[in-house]
């Protein structure tokens, strides 16, 4: 097995969600948060050799990080990371011990709100709510559009909840609602994304080889 760059830069976002994974047959990864609120999907290039499990997915890529184009071979017990004369035998954990995703993806059970987020947007949002110190993100229709925004919502020593926002807009609609999702949630790759929200708890966020499925505050608001 090779993973490419793709697959390198996957793995690492899907470790920012659960720092284990299990590797199954294929060529689908899966990855689920330990508050079951966080659910991501992706189709790699490289065809994965038997079903193991990797406790700590950043030593394991820290570990690939050693050669430059590595080779990797499936044993009973651990993965063989080679190049020319020099290797490293990286153990297997216990699959039992990792938190295994569900085998069926999430269907929505309705499709409240629907809009197409561009790259560019959410690493602007995402800058703008590191700027602010925002906690949440929201997806916001109100006045016929569609807001994308970081807002801190918590109570800060000394100011309460101070409210300061990034606002950037993303799409029309005939409806008002307030999704309001935990900043710890968002851990989206960089890339183009179709959006649909359902007012019954989940959002879906689907990429060209990456998807995430993530819950929906109690706080959120959708009046139809």
């Amino acid at each position: 097995m090779k993973f490419n760059a793709r697959t390198i830069q996957i793995l690492r976002n899907f470790s920012s969600i659960h720092q284990a994974l299990l590797f199954k047959p294929g060529k689908t990864l899966k990855v689920m948060s330990d508050t079951r609120s966080v659910l991501a999907k992706a189709t790699i290039e490289t065809d994965i050799e038997g079903t193991f499990a990797i406790y700590d997915v950043p030593k394991f890529l820290n570990a690939i990080s050693m050669f430059d184009e590595p080779v990797l071979t499936h044993n009973n017990t651990y993965v063989e990371i080679r190049q020319g004369n020099e290797k490293i035998n990286y153990l297997y954990a216990e699959p039992s011990l990792i938190r295994t995703p569900p085998e069926k993806d999430i269907t929505l059970p309705t499709v409240d709100v629907q809009f197409e987020l561009k790259n560019e947007t959410i690493n602007r949002v995402l800058k703008g709510m590191a700027i602010v110190g925002a906690d949440a993100l929201c997806i916001t229709g109100e006045d016929g559009k569609i807001y994308l925004e970081g807002m801190s919502l918590k109570a800060t020593k000394g100011q309460g909840v101070n409210g300061t926002t990034y606002r950037a807009e993303v799409g029309v609609t005939d409806k008002k609602f307030n999704f309001v999702f935990s900043a710890d949630n968002v851990k989206l790759l960089a890339g183009d994304y179709d959006v649909s929200i359902s007012q019954k708890g989940f959002a879906h966020f689907k990429g060209s080889d990456i998807e995430y499925w993530i819950a929906v505050e109690a706080t959120s608001t959708y009046d139809g």
